[in-house]
């Protein structure tokens, strides 16, 4: 009632403004409604010029200010712009219903027209006002390291899909006058319709439920997934999608539920016990194997990383009574010492002494393997105490280019087919 008397009391005074042209009152009355028309879209642009111009830059500064990461953000999705694109609909939905009592039979369907469009604009503002909310929080949250370890894009993505339903089937009621409720009765009827078309959405949905609850992958993480060719790290977790980056630089997109179907390798454990498995061999040929001779002791005690083990042999074989043997005899009746058991005990000083070598807490051995038609492997199962791709692999080189190089000394032969 009050916009009522308002409009009556506008009317009137515009009026009065045009008595001296003399116009007739029909003419009169729809010249005033004219001017008061152009009156409230002079306010709804002043509205909107105030709400976006001034207000929402001033919050966005004082944001700025206070947090300067969920400023960046809200300048970016705009939430408090559109949040202010509803200064002119909340004007138009006060005076609007005003203009109906007018008298001029012209002006109803107009003024109906109005209300209903701008009621639709109001839905589709707040929509757009909730959707920027949305990127905005998912942007913030992921400034967080919680993020990597918990991701939400796809329960933002699926907060979004029910936000754009919901603003569809309101303006659409709005549109037809029906209750928001009658599209909802018929959307139960084409559920499986519903089910077919969003399968993977809803596959993807039940999928990063699982990813979340059982923490099988994280952004940053790096996995393999043989079946699809797939070594890299995941840069993204989506609703129905999860991206990754492989090493060769090229761009994997796989759906989330395959994550779950499939097995995939995860190394985000060694990245965080600090130690990444070495586990190579090289196969010895086996008619290098020998005892080793006095001769051959007396020239590797040279070698300082296994002085100490060698003349404690010495001590063996002088108790032994093996003194007196030709320097070309092999102490066969002794220790047994080998030319190959010589070079695993220097091994496995030579990998102690390597600082980036785990020491303690993880496996370190330098075992033989079964021998076969291919030779005698000696495997190095070690962990290295540098993660990263780079340092790892020039460590594992320079461990197998000194292992190669050593076996002379030892008069130890690689295994090679010709």
């Amino acid at each position: 009632m009050r916009n009522k008397r308002l409009h009556l009391d506008s009317i009137s005074l515009i009026q009065d403004l045009l008595s001296p042209l003399h116009l007739g009152r029909s003419t009169s009355l729809f010249l005033s409604f004219l001017i008061l028309v152009g009156i409230v879209i002079l306010l709804c642009w002043m509205a909107n010029f105030i709400a976006k111009r001034y207000l929402a830059n001033l919050i966005n500064l004082a944001v700025m200010r206070a947090h300067p990461i969920w400023g960046k953000s809200l300048q970016k999705h705009q939430l408090i712009q559109r949040i202010a694109s509803l200064a002119p609909a909340f004007i138009i939905y006060l005076t609007a219903p005003a203009f109906a009592i007018s008298g001029l039979s012209a002006t109803a369907s107009f003024v109906t027209l109005a209300i209903l469009l701008n009621e639709i604009y109001i839905t589709i503002a707040i929509g757009r006002s909730l959707d920027a909310f949305l990127h905005t929080f998912e942007e913030i949250y992921g400034t967080y390291t919680r993020a990597n370890r918990a991701p939400i894009k796809s329960y933002v993505q699926i907060a979004r899909i029910i936000l754009f339903i919901c603003v569809f089937i309101i303006a659409l009621s709005l549109l037809l006058d029906l209750s928001p409720w009658t599209f909802l009765t018929g959307l139960g009827a084409a559920t499986a319709v519903i089910l077919l078309i969003f399968r993977d959405v809803i596959l993807g949905f039940v999928a990063s439920i699982h990813i979340s609850s059982y923490d099988i992958v994280r952004l940053g993480d790096w996995i393999e997934l043989s079946q699809y060719g797939i070594d890299g790290n995941v840069i993204e977790i989506s609703l129905t999608t999860v991206k990754i980056r492989n090493f060769d630089k090229t761009i994997t997109t796989i759906p989330s539920y395959s994550l779950i179907s499939t097995g995939v390798k995860n190394w985000r454990g060694m990245r965080e016990s600090g130690g990444r498995r070495i586990k190579r061999s090289i196969s010895i040929s086996m008619r290098s194997i020998k005892f080793a001779n006095r001769e051959l002791l007396s020239r590797l005690r040279q070698i300082p990383l296994i002085q100490d083990y060698i003349d404690n042999q010495i001590k063996i074989f002088e108790a032994a009574g093996a003194l007196n043997e030709d320097a070309s005899t092999p102490l066969i009746n002794t220790a047994k010492t080998t030319n190959i058991g010589l070079f695993r005990n220097y091994l496995n000083a030579y990998l102690k002494k390597n600082k980036l070598i785990h020491k303690h807490g993880f496996d370190f051995l330098v075992r033989e393997l079964q021998p076969s038609d291919g030779g005698l492997p000696i495997e190095i199962y070690v962990f290295s105490n540098a993660t990263e791709t780079e340092i790892y692999e020039n460590l594992q080189a320079e461990i197998f280019d000194h292992v190669i190089a050593s076996l002379e000394f030892f008069e130890l032969a690689v295994f090679q087919k010709f």
